[in-house]
């Protein structure tokens, strides 16, 4: 067996190997076409853009310039469903409300979460909520449910009261000695900070040291790799250093969730009464099932904890950056905001309940939701389809991923 193993091997040439790559090439980029030219003749009575190459699709087209300007350029062009090629992948853009309930609710069965669109943001989300479907999505989704009350709305309200006042000393310092601020930056951290404290107890001050300090170069590099993909394979010193940062984010948002459980049993075997929850990790903590903590509960929960944090730090940061730039825009949408906040605070010291602050700044409320309407913080949700379909009246083939182009859906209604 021995002597001819080693015949075998010594016949082995770098000529040979090189065939052999050459040929699983081969094989890979035959069935790679092959996919998209079937799914491409069954889909070719849908509209598509001029530009196509072949392989890349209308890839280089897309980074010709911002590739949510182009997706609603071309829904205004070509309608409410469309079809873009991109590295093989036929892609079916939507742009009209009844499609979008049509993927995401009446027929929602036939479409799944498309791994691809979250593969980038895998080091963040895990297998958290957002990435799981069928049974495993409806247990999360039962363990998160009690927390998603009322009161946490409030939580969210008291921690983003103390955090903003901690930034009118940086604003105050700035405008006296006319420092230039970078205000995307402040709301970045400003943000961090608030769900820090509702969500896990942390100091102002903890989660600059623990978290911003951790999370943010995570999310820039994120960001980077979805435009420079070859970022996620080549082994760079920024490669390494982000494998390093999201082991010491999981090292500690693990040690956060296995200290307050431990709390929570020590409590039970002495018979002593469980606190009142502090935070949303402790309402968490508190509709877990002891038996399913220990076989994944520190991995769900840290999962989830890094969802809480990408999902709530994200969008609102920019959501108030680009406010703020509109606002500064049209100088008199920036005083009738200002005016109507300054009578609502006149009180000072006094501090206004939740519901108060819900009814009674509706102009700066608008404000936010037009902001949100021209500025998406997620752009596009995809899909893959399960099976074939057909979306008023348009048959789509299994196979091709749908694209729900938010940005159209508010700009051409």
């Amino acid at each position: 067996m021995d002597a001819v193993l080693g015949r075998g091997l010594a016949e082995v040439t770098p000529a040979g190997v090189v065939k052999c790559l050459l040929a699983l090439a081969g094989v890979f980029l035959t069935k790679f076409v092959a996919a998209e030219i079937f799914v491409t003749i069954r889909c070719r009575h849908i509209p598509s853009p001029k530009g196509r190459i072949p392989l890349l699709g209308h890839a280089l087209t897309l980074l010709q310039g911002n590739v949510w300007d182009t997706f609603t350029g071309y829904a205004q062009q070509y309608g409410a469903i469309y079809r873009m090629h991109v590295l093989g992948r036929v892609f079916i853009v939507l742009s009209d409300p009844k499609h979008i309930k049509h993927v995401l609710s009446t027929n929602i069965k036939n479409y799944r979460k498309d791994r691809g669109s979250y593969a980038v943001f895998d080091c963040l989300l895990g297998t958290g909520i957002v990435t799981s479907e069928g049974d495993r999505w409806h247990r999360l989704r039962r363990e998160l449910a009690p927390t998603f009350k009322l009161e946490i709305l409030e939580d969210v309200a008291r921690a983003a009261e103390e955090v903003t006042t901690r930034l009118y000393a940086v604003l105050d310092k700035a405008c006296d000695t006319g420092e230039i601020v970078d205000m995307a930056e402040h709301f970045r951290k400003l943000t961090l900070q608030v769900i820090a404290m509702a969500v896990l107890g942390c100091t102002p001050e903890e989660s600059d040291a623990e978290i911003s300090d951790l999370y943010m170069p995570i999310i820039d590099e994120c960001n980077d790799r979805i435009w420079y993909p070859h970022r996620i394979y080549l082994p760079t010193p920024a490669w390494w250093a982000h494998i390093r940062l999201v082991r010491s984010l999981n090292r500690y948002l693990e040690g956060k969730v296995r200290s307050r459980w431990a709390g929570r049993v020590r409590r039970d075997e002495q018979k002593i009464k469980q606190d009142a929850p502090n935070d949303i990790l402790d309402r968490i903590l508190a509709g877990v099932d002891p038996a399913e903590f220990c076989r994944n509960g520190v991995r769900d929960l840290r999962d989830g904890l890094k969802t809480f944090l990408f999902a709530g730090h994200d969008t609102t940061s920019c959501m108030l950056t680009w406010t703020l730039w509109e606002l500064m825009k049209t100088p008199d949408t920036m005083a009738q905001a200002a005016k109507e906040c300054s009578a609502f605070f006149s009180g000072g010291a006094s501090k206004p309940d939740f519901e108060a602050v819900q009814s009674c700044l509706p102009y700066m409320f608008n404000c936010l939701r037009e902001t949100l309407r021209l500025h998406s913080p997620v752009p596009v949700v995809t899909r893959e389809m399960v099976g074939s379909d057909v979306i008023d009246g348009v048959a789509v083939p299994s196979g091709a991923v749908v694209v729900i182009c938010i940005d159209a859906v508010c700009v051409c209604e």
